[in-house]
């Protein structure tokens, strides 16, 4: 699909924050607020968030390690005994 223009006004609170995460996930602004309204659209038409995960991990959250713990996770208790 085509992609279009819009043109939004935030408080510049709000584009700070907006800016930094995308900086700090490796993506522009645009790809951000696209990915957050494509789950926010998907939630309004009653899509189940499984389905979600399965079709675009990497947007639901933090990327996953074979132990289903995000890589920035804090350690669970299991972890934390040496």
């Amino acid at each position: 699909m085509a992609k279009k223009r819009l043109n939004i006004s935030l408080d510049q609170d709000l584009v700070d924050f907006v800016k930094l995460f995308a900086a700090e996930n490796r993506t522009t602004v645009a790809e951000g607020i696209a990915q957050y309204l494509l789950r926010l659209k998907r939630r309004a038409q009653g899509e189940n968030e499984v389905c979600m995960i399965m079709e675009q991990p990497l947007a639901m959250g933090e990327p996953l390690n074979g132990n289903f713990v995000g890589f920035y996770s804090m350690p669970g208790q299991e972890e934390l005994h040496v």
